[in-house]
């Protein structure tokens, strides 16, 4: 998994298969204080789509002032 923080936040993002084969990209967020978060799955067509999304995901978390920890 990919992992990004800030001092008040944190964001990951990783690809997996599920139990059919079909490629999910996952993505979780939350405050690093109060333990509140969010987490979604997003189906991806194939293994490349999902890493491509995973590295805009990146740009846009490295833009907002977030620094990559994993």
């Amino acid at each position: 998994p990919w992992t990004w923080v800030t001092p008040d936040r944190w964001y990951r993002a990783w690809v997996a298969q599920d139990l059919w084969g079909q490629w999910e990209l996952h993505q979780a967020w939350g405050s690093r204080h109060n333990g509140r978060g969010r987490y979604r799955t997003l189906a991806m067509p194939d293994r490349e789509a999902a890493l491509q999304q995973t590295r805009a995901i990146a740009r846009i978390r490295l833009r907002h002032a977030y620094v990559q920890i994993a």
